[in-house]
C-alpha cells in the first residue's frame, strides 16, 4: 500500500515538477511537452524498483 502512494505523489508532484523544470530551462517548450513523458518513464522505473524491493527478487 506504501508503494502505491509513493509513486501517485511522486509522479503528480515531485518527479513531474523536478523534470518540468529542468526540461524547461533545457529545452524551452518543447521541454515542457516532454515532460510528461519523461515523468512517466522515471515512475515506471520506480515502480520497478519497489516491485523488486516489496517481493525480494
Amino acid at each position: 500500500m506504501q508503494g502505491i502512494f509513493l509513486m501517485s505523489v511522486s509522479r503528480q508532484g515531485v518527479i513531474y515538477w523536478v523534470v518540468l523544470e529542468i526540461l524547461r530551462h533545457l529545452a524551452g517548450y518543447t521541454g515542457i511537452i516532454w515532460a510528461q513523458a519523461v515523468s512517466n518513464i522515471i515512475t515506471c522505473l520506480l515502480g520497478y524498483l519497489l516491485y523488486k524491493l516489496i517481493f525480494n527478487w
